[in-house]
């Protein structure tokens, strides 16, 4: 278990902070808004970026989310530190899903995990975040590390897979990965700028039938055995966060659950940074029926642990009356924000709230060592199920090929799921690459053979599936790609 981050001195600064910050920005503290989600009121014309954007000016905002780019990074930033006109407000917290790369897009988690090499994703997890960072993205929602053992959940492909001591390792890798850092000059050797946030904790990967937010009941050995091993260990790794799941855990949801939030991961194993909910988690409490009203749920969670609210402004909208009205001491109040507050002393914001020019940021173009360690992990995650007739690798003497697959023209799905920041321009398809790797000579003839999504029978299903057959019986090699498609 590494020492305390929360030092004596920083926790004097948060203190001080604290006491400055009246019941409103309190909760302010632990409300997370998604600045991707922009509805526009019909009645006042105002977006919602107008209504977030008045509340940071404010100090009624933590923490917001889905927004990348240095300059609008640096624009909210301004809002928030000048909000009491003398530059002394508290600086954002931007987050944003970084599963497996942010421009430089790299393998998806469970491929990675494919290469039984947790240094190697570490490598990927430290990449992503130098890249984020350039954008102003100082906290990560990664590692994701639901143990899955159903191939029918839709979110598997985010998952280091069924096993958790290699879950374990990989979470490991990716949180100290993942939590770059400089030296600071005080002796204590790299200062994080990035926090990791492990998720989601706990039991999201073990939903009933593989259906995504499907009940989960288990027992506590396998919940100690299975589904914790690898969150026990990115607490051990430093973990700064710790994201909270949707789901309900033997009938009580994990951002209500005090049994997962306190008495497991606070006073067993010592975990003393934030916890912020899922998406909107709060607001669902409502709807796996284990809260009433809003009112109900803000006081469920905040008593259970939960630090932020992402999403739903149950905690500012309800917070500050619920203290005043002698429903929840304000010492609780003060105890999560206290946490947010040493968050962000930790990652330097009150020092540097302001993205600076980096070598990394790529706007124009991606890092070379990056496209080089997407490469190396691209290899080491493939496997290879068979080779008859040791067709692979491909000759360079084959003198026609015909690729025949719904994706293998595709620069949009190679990307993987999650890669919110991968650009498809930056993608070579599998056609693409066979054609530069083949012969100068070598004829390269592609069919698409089938939709991806489609009905089997139907006659535009059968004239394609003709036109690959008629493609592959020219050809001396025929190479099929098909995946799933990217969302």
């Amino acid at each position: 278990m590494k020492k305390s981050w929360i030092t004596p001195e920083i926790r004097r600064k948060a203190q001080r902070i604290l006491s400055g910050l009246s019941l409103e920005q309190k909760a302010g503290q632990m409300t997370q808004y998604d600045w991707g989600f922009n509805p526009i009121n019909p009645d006042t014309g105002l977006s919602q970026r107008d209504m977030i954007s008045e509340q940071i000016a404010q100090g009624l905002v933590g923490s917001v989310f889905n927004l990348a780019g240095a300059e609008e990074a640096n624009r909210l930033q301004q809002l928030a530190v000048d909000n009491d006109g003398d530059g002394h407000g508290v600086p954002l917290l931007i987050g944003r899903d970084v599963i497996h790369g942010y421009r430089t897009v790299f393998p998806i988690p469970l491929a990675q995990a494919s290469a039984w090499n947790p240094a190697l994703a570490g490598a990927t997890a430290e990449a992503a975040s130098r890249e984020a960072l350039a954008d102003g993205v100082a906290w990560v929602f990664a590692p994701m590390i639901d143990v899955s053992r159903d191939p029918r959940w839709g979110r598997i492909a985010e998952s280091i897979g069924e096993d958790p001591l290699l879950a374990s390792a990989y979470a490991e890798a990716w949180v100290n990965g993942s939590q770059i850092g400089s030296d600071n000059g005080d002796g204590n050797g790299s200062a994080p700028e990035v926090a990791s946030c492990p998720k989601h904790y706990a039991g999201y990967g073990l939903a009933e039938a593989g259906r995504d937010y499907n009940t989960v009941d288990l027992s506590d050995r396998v919940l100690r055995e299975v589904i914790l091993p690898p969150f026990r260990k990115a607490v051990e790794a430093g973990a700064l966060t710790i994201m909270a799941s949707f789901n309900e855990v033997n009938g009580l949801p994990a951002c209500a659950n005090r049994y997962l939030l306190t008495t497991i991961l606070r006073e067993e194993w010592g975990f003393e940074g934030v916890v912020a909910s899922d998406y909107n988690a709060l607001q669902e409490l409502i709807t796996h029926g284990v809260a009433a009203d809003e009112e109900e749920a803000c006081l469920l969670s905040l008593r259970a642990g939960t630090d932020v609210d992402m999403a739903s402004g149950i905690y500012i909208r309800h917070l500050p009356r619920l203290v005043r009205e002698g429903k929840v001491p304000e010492s609780l109040v003060d105890e999560a924000v206290l946490r947010i507050l040493a968050l962000k002393l930790k990652l330097g914001l009150f020092e540097r709230p302001y993205v600076s020019p980096s070598e990394y940021a790529t706007d124009s173009s991606l890092p070379a060592e990056h496209i080089a360690l997407a490469r190396q992990a691209a290899r080491e995650s493939i496997v290879l199920l068979r080779n008859e007739g040791d067709v692979l690798p491909l000759s360079k003497t084959t003198s026609s090929i015909a690729v025949i697959g719904p994706l293998a023209d595709s620069f949009k799905d190679p990307l993987g799921c999650w890669a919110f920041d991968g650009r498809p321009d930056d993608v070579v398809s599998v056609l693409e690459g066979v054609r530069q790797a083949a012969a100068s000579t070598a004829v390269v003839s592609y069919a698409k053979g089938c939709e991806v999504d489609g009905v089997s029978g139907s006659g535009w299903e059968e004239s394609e599936l003709a036109e690959a057959l008629e493609v592959a019986g020219k050809r001396t090699l025929s190479c099929w790609r098909s995946a799933k498609r990217s969302r």
